[in-house]
């Protein structure tokens, strides 16, 4: 996963740095408290949970996948 910067007045993206992953990352979401991402890993089974660090966007892998057959996608409902 590429992290990047956004200026605030011009919008312009800057690249902060890379998180890897498992195999074949398809999706992600932010957690809605905006402390987490999860990303879904098709050919390694497993979602990774990510802690998010908010004033450098950069992520800390948590070590707690969730084990999942061929993930694509991930969403969280209301």
């Amino acid at each position: 996963m590429s992290v990047f910067a956004v200026d605030k007045k011009s919008g312009l993206l800057t690249k902060n740095g890379f998180q890897p992953t498992a195999a074949h990352p398809r999706n992600f979401a932010i957690t809605p408290n905006g402390q987490f991402m999860l990303v879904a890993c098709r050919d390694s089974h497993v979602i990774q949970v990510f802690k998010l660090n908010k004033k450098t966007g950069m992520m800390v892998d948590t070590k707690q996948d969730i084990k999942v057959g061929k993930p694509v996608c991930v969403q969280f409902a209301n």
